[in-house]
């Protein structure tokens, strides 16, 4: 239905389309999907309106529509979006292969524009041009039902829809940059490939002998490692050993290349006019427009229109998915030269930043060890230093924190500043190459979500009970995939089973698992089995006998817990288990566990499974 015949080089706003995608991924808690595209949402504008479609592609049974497929296909339609061409990679997957030349990721766009310091998401970008908010809360939603709710095909169009609006938006401030670059103009510089930012500054001249130069005064670095041409480097600098971007900003201002966190800049460059681009400044455009994020949509039946959307302010305290640390680390570990000459020392101090000493206990420590180490004779600077030495034994004495997301950002970026753009003798590299500033891109991500952070109400540490001084920590990888095994163990050849009935045998399976570590951790009695029908049973029995010293008297029934309003684990179905006081006995300990009162046997195969 769109006409593209007349339109050159995909700029006409009729070539536009918004797009996106969505499906359910393979790891959701309960509903899991295969991973294949589940949706499709185009946005396109038709008699002054914005009409949405959404494919239900998971509910077509394999038969992908041949319209959408051939308008996915084309090189004429421009499809926007965000993160675009991993949507691309995921089609691929269904065979359709969308032309690269036909991608536009509007957050490269106004990352390149100098809108943004980094690739911003799709809510940063509805904020800044469309003057709204979007929600994002039903992204984790099942997207392979049979019929979805109206909630959902909601969600879906709106970010074909938003996307499309960026794509406009951007479009009409780009028109308003002048075509060519001239003295004085604000400019962002590009490496050869046109896809990554090295710098911006200001031009302050044109060469005159090759009109394809230019002398830019730098004021911000984005990329340090950039590898600089003979013809950007003077001799001196040559003679110094200046080969990198940050080398020439060390070597203009006397070393120390970091001001509070970024280059100092300040220095002047010849660039080459065809990686130049003009950085945009919002403020300097007043002629623009921009739309509101609720403009005419024509996809809703319901009043026909788009409501404006509530201001959501995310809570990483209660919506945020936790990250291995050890592994959100080895992802930008992977990315260093195994020997570069800082690379020991940049890792140690990522580690701290990451985990910040809880300052307290470090100063009761340091009281401790002063007072150990005067009586064994140390006093004055020996006793100091002897104090800083045992870094690594306060560190095993002390609890650290995660710190909150913004927090958490700038110590860690404090040290990449510091330690990134540093040259090793031998190899004349800096720590960071482009991978690994990609990668901390990626990283920052999960650190915005508060996917590291700890929350500030769940306690992390406990002290050992065998010799009550050794401080463990519930968080890392160890008691992780110790859990992992010891769970998978359950789930091994249970392929036929309602998701209820697996709910309620890993919740038994978690008790176990608490118990356990109870009794080796904590200092739990131990009743010498996890069986808890039986431990009753002994109560009961030590009861009637008046047994006073019984040592299973301190064995609660689970009968008897109540809700703690608990936000962590797994979230329960909607079912009703009728209260009882009755203990748990060997006969009806099974019941109790695995199937609440108002549900049969009969009932799972209703759920997916195998009666």
């Amino acid at each position: 239905e769109l006409r593209v015949e007349g339109s050159e080089g995909g700029r006409h706003s009729d070539c536009l389309v918004g797009f996106d995608i969505e499906w359910t991924e393979i790891g959701l808690q309960l509903k899991a999907g295969d991973g294949k595209v589940a949706t499709v949402q185009i946005a396109y504008e038709a008699d002054g309106k914005v009409n949405v479609r959404v494919y239900h592609i998971s509910a077509m049974k394999g038969k992908f529509p041949q319209k959408l497929k051939e308008l996915l296909e084309s090189e004429k339609i421009i499809k926007c979006g965000v993160n675009i061409e991993n949507d691309a990679k995921q089609l691929s997957k269904l065979g359709i292969e969308m032309p690269a030349s036909s991608l536009r990721d509007v957050a490269t766009v106004a990352k390149n524009l100098g809108i943004f310091e980094r690739s911003p998401s799709l809510q940063e970008l509805s904020e800044m041009l469309l003057k709204g908010t979007i929600d994002k809360s039903l992204a984790r939603s099942y997207w392979d039902a049979d019929t979805l709710q109206q909630p959902l095909i909601d969600y879906a169009g709106l970010d074909a829809y938003v996307g499309l609006k960026i794509a406009q938006v951007l479009d009409q401030l780009q028109a308003q940059l002048p075509s060519l670059v001239g003295r004085d103009d604000v400019v962002q510089l590009f490496d050869t490939s046109m896809k990554c930012r090295v710098a911006y500054g200001t031009v302050t001249s044109i060469s005159q002998s090759n009109h394809r130069e230019c002398t830019i005064k730098i004021d911000r670095i984005f990329r340090g490692s950039y590898k600089l041409t003979a013809s950007q480097r003077t001799e001196e600098e040559k003679n110094a050993g200046v080969k990198s971007l940050a080398d020439k900003d060390s070597h203009f201002n006397k070393g120390g290349n970091i001001l509070n966190g970024e280059c100092k800049g300040g220095f002047e460059i010849l660039w080459d006019l065809r990686q130049v681009r003009h950085r945009l400044d919002l403020d300097r455009v007043p002629s623009l427009v921009l739309p509101i994020l609720d403009s005419r949509l024509n996809m809703i039946p319901e009043g026909g229109e788009m409501q404006q959307q509530e201001t959501r302010v995310y809570d990483w305290t209660t919506e945020s998915v936790k990250l291995d640390e050890f592994h959100f680390g080895q992802r930008l570990a992977d990315k260093l030269p195994k020997h570069h000459g800082v690379r020991a020392v940049f890792l140690a101090r990522f580690r701290d930043a990451l985990f910040a000493v809880n300052q307290d206990e470090r100063s009761a420590w340091e009281q401790r060890e002063e007072a150990r180490l005067r009586k064994a004779g140390f006093i004055g600077d020996a006793l100091k230093k002897k104090v800083r030495n045992n870094y690594k034994n306060m560190l095993r004495k002390t609890s650290r924190l995660i710190e909150s997301p913004s927090k958490l950002h700038d110590a860690m970026h404090s040290v990449f500043s510091l330690y990134g753009y540093q040259i090793d003798r031998k190899t004349g590299d800096p720590l960071f190459s482009q991978k690994a500033w990609d990668q901390i891109e990626e990283n920052d991500k999960h650190v915005e979500k508060g996917c590291l952070s700890d929350h500030p109400s769940v306690p992390l540490y406990y002290t050992s009970a065998t010799d009550g001084k050794t401080l463990h920590t519930a968080r890392g990888t160890s008691p992780l995939e110790g859990w992992h095994k010891y769970l998978k163990l359950l789930l091994a050849n249970k392929t036929s089973i309602s998701p209820l009935n697996a709910e309620w045998l890993i919740l038994g399976k978690i008790e176990r698992w608490n118990v356990h570590m109870g009794i080796d951790r904590l200092g739990d009695k131990d009743f010498g089995t996890c069986n808890v029908s039986m431990i009753l049973s002994l109560k009961d029995v030590d009861s009637k006998l008046d047994i006073d010293n019984s040592k299973y008297m301190s064995c609660t029934n689970p009968n008897d817990f109540v809700d703690t309003g608990e936000v962590f684990g797994i979230l329960p179905h909607d079912v009703k288990v009728a209260e009882t006081s009755t203990a748990l006995t060997e006969e009806n300990d099974d019941d109790a566990l695995l199937v609440p009162d108002d549900e049969s046997e009969d009932d799972d195969d209703d759920e997916g499974g195998v009666g």
